[in-house]
């Protein structure tokens, strides 16, 4: 009897042991999935060549009514003249001198743990959705590209669905040059619809194409605003979905742009990537920024810097503080919203520091940088120092506040001040990480392929319409699937011709699912394109693959 009660006391402990470790169980699993739900998401929206002084009632009434509930900092900057450098720095918080990426074929060294590889061993998904993220220069920053299509709004309900903390990079192009396709306005002078068409209908207007005049700045001004009235109706969608949704609850969005344009200050329209003649002149680096943070961190409005010089180096600090993870690479920039330490400290003391290469994507020799710009701005003086390939310097220094055209150099009657600035260029030129370029042979004489490797998609040269793409840009080549290869290109002809070499691991490169507006706008003007792989440790080599993209 003694042995009956013992025997029915150890199968209740059991029992009451087991429900006790399963009700553990589910309630560490609710407690994570709760976790999970409270750890700030972030959406970081970059706009495409959108200079901060078109961003008004005129052009953006959408964004601007939405910035009431968020922040608007308006002394940011872009740290470069092109897209990838201040990419690479938003997403990694990295300046331009330590990050290495100034052309096509370079990207950041592998080896480092930068805050986006941080995040996803957080336990964040970590995704970016379109094609031209697939490029090299985008390598080694720690997200992955979501090839399924390029709706933000559409991703963004799926993680909500999932419960899964996410970050998403998602990257508005429609803003970049040409500025069409409206007609120009009739009663335009005729000379100047000669010179504006090119804006009008051009991704790309190189620096001696043709000269624009001062009349002509207000009529570019025009033209883009279009595009950006267009981005402004996107946003006003994308803002009721972010509200309809419930993301300003938990997520932090955070808009900006890449970079600005130039709209004729200089004689030229575009940037580095377009002009071949980058320059870090306020109409490029000026741009916008707006921060919307969720409810629970509603107290820190009173702290927000706004009023601050502020950078894309400040950008990765700024979230990683709201999400309490400490990075494990030294970054510049500062968290926008943390108080200062010394109050009683100027306000814009802290100098800006900007590089830009002189061609960007698009540089004619990457090997052969033909220049790079550097420019520092503190308080309101701004300095830019130009070195040359062969050594030559041009150095000039403006006062912005009295002269934000930055037409009066005074470097010759302020040489305390210039003295000064160079001494901080100078020590940020020492600390340049130089990477190297990926490059490759591209003339049409190179060697043919030896037979070791064949292209299985596309199967042979030809004539491709977006339909027959299926509207998807996928490379695919016969050979082992887990070697490293080589894949050279040449896009393009004469002198807006791009070569360049892109590493893949793998026997396949997709660059996902792309637009038809994508495909009228990139790729046929770029077309015809050039392609061969190569074994990047081997002999092995494909044939050359001609492809020409019809509209």
């Amino acid at each position: 009897m003694v042995c009956r009660s013992l025997f029915i006391r150890t199968l209740e402990i059991l029992f009451f042991s087991l429900c006790s470790l399963i009700f553990g169980i589910f309630a560490l699993t609710a407690l994570n999935e709760a976790e999970d739900r409270r750890r700030p998401r972030v959406v970081l929206l970059t706009v495409e060549s959108l200079r901060d002084d078109l961003v008004d009632e005129e052009s953006t009434p959408h964004l601007l009514r939405a910035a009431r509930t968020g922040h608007r900092f308006a002394g940011h900057r872009a740290v470069s003249g092109w897209t990838a450098t201040n990419i690479v720095s938003l997403l990694t918080g990295l300046t331009p001198f330590a990050s290495g990426v100034h052309t096509r074929g370079q990207s950041v060294a592998q080896g480092i743990s930068p805050p986006l590889a941080q995040l996803a061993e957080a336990g964040y998904v970590v995704e970016g959705l379109q094609p031209f993220m697939a490029m090299d220069i985008y390598e080694n920053l720690g997200f992955t590209i979501n090839s399924r299509g390029p709706d933000p709004a559409l991703w963004l309900a799926e993680r909500r669905r999932e419960g899964q903390p996410f970050f998403l990079w998602y990257h508005y192009v429609n803003t970049h040059l040409p500025y069409g396709p409206e007609p120009l306005p009739a009663d335009w002078p005729e000379d100047a619809k000669e010179r504006l068409e090119k804006v009008r209908s051009q991704a790309s207007i190189l620096h001696d194409e043709v000269t624009f005049s001062r009349e002509d700045v207000a009529r570019i001004h025009a033209l883009q605003r279009n595009r950006i009235r267009e981005f402004d109706r996107w946003f006003a969608d994308f803002w009721a979905f972010w509200q309809g949704s419930g993301c300003g609850r938990d997520t932090i969005l955070i808009v900006t742009a890449d970079h600005g344009d130039e709209h004729g200050e200089r004689g030229m329209t575009g940037h580095a990537s377009t002009t071949l003649a980058g320059h870090l002149h306020e109409e490029i680096v000026r741009v916008p920024l707006f921060i919307w943070l969720p409810e629970q961190f509603a107290h820190l409005g009173s702290t927000a810097r706004t009023g601050e010089i502020s950078s894309h180096l400040d950008i990765m600090p700024t979230i990683l503080a709201r999400l309490g993870i400490a990075p494990q690479i030294r970054l510049e920039g500062r968290d926008l919203f943390a108080a200062p330490k010394e109050p009683h400290r100027q306000t814009g003391s802290r100098p800006w520091l900007g590089m830009t290469a002189s061609g960007g994507f698009a540089e004619p020799d990457p090997g052969r940088m033909r220049y790079f710009e550097y420019a520092c701005l503190q308080g309101n003086w701004k300095s830019r120092l130009r070195v040359l390939a062969g050594g030559t310097e041009l150095f000039a220094l403006y006062d912005v506040t009295r002269d934000p055209g930055e037409t009066i150099d005074l470097a010759a009657s302020r040489p305390d001040i210039a003295a000064a600035h160079r001494k901080l260029l100078r020590s940020a030129i020492e600390s340049r990480v130089q990477n190297p370029i990926k490059s490759g042979p591209h003339d049409r004489n190179a060697e043919e392929g030896d037979g070791m490797l064949g292209w299985l998609r596309p199967s042979r040269s030809g004539s491709y319409s977006y339909e027959e793409l299926a509207g998807s840009f996928i490379l695919q080549w016969s050979g082992a699937p887990d070697r490293d290869y080589l894949l050279d290109y040449r896009a393009g002809n004469g002198r807006k011709a791009l070569t360049g070499t892109m590493a893949v691991r793998g026997a396949m490169k997709d660059f996902g699912t792309i637009d038809r507006r994508y495909w009228q706008t990139w790729i046929v003007p770029n077309s015809p394109f050039r392609l061969r792989v190569r074994e990047a440790d081997g002999p092995g080599r494909s044939p050359w693959l001609e492809l020409e993209a019809r509209p």
